[in-house]
């Protein structure tokens, strides 16, 4: 007897259960591409900054060989070993 109250009650509970389940995971991926939306957007910037700051430090680096492979700099270095 229980069993024939209950069998319904389970089939009720089991879809219920199911539709719930499916909208959890809608709504999650849902989050999951918001998230994963604004974490790209800031990887982008980091890059962004990272290329920058790159480009500024081969800039130093080509002033500092000039000023290495120059001539005078070179004379006044044998200038400075001799006296």
């Amino acid at each position: 007897m229980i069993e024939e109250v209950a069998m319904p009650i389970v089939i009720v509970f089991i879809v219920f259960a199911a539709i719930s389940f499916w909208v959890f995971l809608g709504h999650r991926t849902t989050q999951i591409k918001h998230a994963n939306k604004a974490l790209n957007s800031s990887v982008l910037e980091e890059n962004e900054a990272l290329k920058t700051k790159t480009w500024e430090l081969e800039q130093r680096i080509q002033v500092l060989e000039s000023i290495v492979t120059d001539r005078g700099f070179q004379l006044n270095q044998e200038i400075s070993r001799i006296s």
